[in-house]
Formats: structure tokens, sequence, C-alpha cells
């Protein structure tokens, strides 16, 4: 499996380690929303590692419809971390306040900066 947060061959363990110091640090991670609930809000897979958002934290928007928002990859703020229970708690809001100005960048400049644009 490729991962996008995490180096090849790491543990559990590890991971939630890395994590930890990803919201000290307050560096975000990308995740694919793998589904929505209307009363859990959504699952988020981030390299394996099962993480909850509610809907709230998805966008400012308020007419938005959450269905679409499945099966994309989206940089997310890491806002809640558990590691006695497991819990990862994100949010794609507070991904974007927490960047400064100038500095959003998509997923693909953000981790393959080697690839260049192609312009249609």
């Amino acid at each position: 499996m490729r991962t996008i947060n995490f180096p090849t061959n790491i543990s559990e363990k590890s991971k939630w380690q890395l994590l930890y110091n990803y919201k000290k640090n307050r560096t975000s991670v990308v995740g694919k929303i793998v589904n929505f609930s209307v009363y859990f809000g959504f699952t988020i897979d981030v390299d394996g590692i099962k993480a909850e958002m509610s809907q709230s934290d998805l966008s400012y928007a308020k007419d938005i419809e959450p269905e679409k928002y499945v099966g994309q990859y989206f940089v997310f703020a890491i806002k809640d971390i558990n590691l006695n229970d497991k819990i990862l708690k994100l949010s794609r809001k507070l991904s974007v306040v927490n960047a400064k100005a100038g500095t959003i960048v998509t997923i693909q400049q953000y981790y393959f900066p080697y690839l260049h644009p192609v312009t249609i």
C-alpha cells in the first residue's frame, strides 16, 4: 500500500506517534473521505488510520452536499488526537486557518514538487 503521510514499512504505533508530532507542529495530513453519516459525520482514511470529522469541519459554506466529498482526497489539520484510545479528529476548515497567506498549494505540489503542472 502506498502511503502519503508516513514512511513505508512503519508500525501502527509509530504512525500514531507521528500523528501526535504532526499535531504539535501544526502539520497537515492528507486523507481520503471514505464515508459520510448524517449522525456521525465523515470517516477519513489517513494511510490506514481511521479518523473522524464532523460535517461542520468540512467547509465554511453552509449549503454543501457532503456525499459529493466521499472518495476524494483533501488536506486536513489535526483537531484532536488521543493516543490511548486511538481517536483522531480532523478538520478541513482548520487547515485553511492554519495556512499562512500564499502558502496554500495543491496536494500534487505539496507532495510531488518535481512534477510540473500541465495546462490544457
